[in-house]
């Protein structure tokens, strides 16, 4: 099998955003590692809201969209989580969000996330520890 870095089969690796968001009542979910179930899934229960302008003020490279790899980077660290859905969420620099390119590769680290765990957490501590 052939090995590739990390950082070749994505579009790019990035982290939530470093301010602390606005809060709201409503609004767009702010998902936090405590949201990341022992299934490696997103549990939208008990969120915390920011404001929709909040969201919609931030680069792309910060929003999570469907195809995407989310990662604890911080506490519970090395949780992977991929987004099979389509829903707007916040996070911050807890969790980094990894945008795999849209290749054949990309459906494989989707599926079998665990196969590239060793890998991703190497990747992720020398990049995001702090």
């Amino acid at each position: 099998m052939e090995t590739k870095k990390l950082i070749d089969c994505c579009e790019f690796i990035s982290d939530g955003d470093h301010l602390p968001p606005p809060k709201s009542d409503s609004g767009v979910p702010f998902i936090t590692i405590s949201n990341i179930t022992g299934q490696n899934k997103l549990s939208f229960e008990d969120t915390m809201f920011v404001p929709e302008s909040y969201y919609n003020g931030l680069n792309e490279n910060k929003k999570a969209k469907k195809g995407d790899i989310l990662y604890s980077v911080v506490g519970s660290f090395g949780k992977p989580v991929y987004v099979d859905f389509d829903k707007q969420m916040v996070f911050q620099r807890h969790i980094a969000i990894l945008r795999p390119k849209r290749c054949p590769f990309a459906i494989w680290i989707g599926n079998k996330i665990h196969i590239v765990r060793e890998r991703l957490d190497k990747y992720i501590d020398k990049q995001f520890r702090i």
